[in-house]
């Protein structure tokens, strides 16, 4: 039978995971998801009870979210802004958030802000300086274009995003 309370009935288990938490949660943003799993391999466990270590884990978790130490909103957005700036598109970012598990009304909250965003982080902008950072010059003949384009769908870029990249290096680069 499980115990009512796993903080109750385990207080230095419970002690230990949420101080192993906050210094997690001190060095960056982490999803739930993510510090989940982060905890369930701790050495706090000795035994393999997982339904009880798992609902020991998700007390630490519930308090954590309760006190604002840990946010899924907060994570998506640091974690799309730091993608940004690494020059990876919208698409990709998406689906990283939900390899991280962040749901999807969360991630699409954060990704939203950047769509087409008037900062220096909005789409556009990346798309344009993760191009001119990789190539810098237009491409000479459509075997060129293609890989530019390749490259850009890998790092997320949509096909509406490459297609107004290229017609911005058109308009740059005419002679």
């Amino acid at each position: 039978m499980f115990d009512d309370n796993p903080r109750d009935s385990h207080p230095d288990d419970y002690r230990t995971l949420y101080n192993k938490a906050i210094e997690l949660l001190a060095r960056r943003e982490h999803s739930r998801a993510e510090l989940s799993r982060k905890l369930a391999s701790h050495r706090v466990f000795e035994t393999e009870n997982t339904g009880q270590n798992q609902r020991l884990i998700s007390c630490v978790l519930d308090e954590l979210a309760r006190s604002g130490y840990q946010s899924d909103e907060r994570f998506a957005e640091a974690y799309v802004r730091s993608r940004l700036r690494k020059g990876f598109g919208l698409q990709r970012i998406a689906l990283e958030l939900g390899q991280r598990g962040v749901d999807e009304p969360i991630a699409t909250k954060a990704l939203g802000a950047y769509a087409n965003g008037d900062d220096d982080l909005n789409t556009d902008e990346v798309i344009y300086n993760t191009w001119q950072k990789k190539f810098g010059l237009p491409p000479q003949d459509l075997k060129e274009r293609s890989k530019q384009q390749r490259f850009l769908y890998y790092r997320g870029f949509s096909g509406d995003d490459i297609a107004r990249l290229f017609d911005r290096i058109d308009q740059v680069f005419r002679v």
